[in-house]
């Protein structure tokens, strides 16, 4: 309920447009008690997490957006793929791998 009480307070008004942003906004002015945010796979549309979660993510080269890191695994590789949120966008194919990836992007919170 309290996260049914974020979407409709802050994501509704328009003052974010993230989830995890306007819970932790709730908590902090209108929750009773503090939670860790964990968003779910079906809350978040599916969308699983990654190794990745804790690196800031690359600029979308089209409307420089930050784009999600999917990670697959076809046969024996690991694979990844670039994914604006922005559905006008393409999705661009990564001949990176995971440890690559993790090379080139700083963790989140780092200058």
């Amino acid at each position: 309920m309290e996260i049914n009480n974020a979407e409709r307070i802050f994501i509704h008004s328009g003052l974010t447009k993230n989830i995890s942003v306007a819970f932790e906004i709730y908590q902090r002015i209108l929750g009773e008690t503090s939670h860790d945010v964990q968003i779910n796979n079906v809350i978040s549309a599916g969308r699983r997490g990654s190794e990745l979660d804790g690196y800031n993510r690359p600029e979308c080269p089209k409307c420089g957006k930050d784009m999600f890191i999917q990670v697959f695994r076809p046969g024996h590789h690991i694979k990844t793929r670039l994914i604006c949120p922005d559905p006008s966008c393409p999705a661009y194919d990564s001949d990176k791998d995971l440890d690559e990836w993790k090379a080139i992007l700083k963790r989140k919170g780092e200058q």
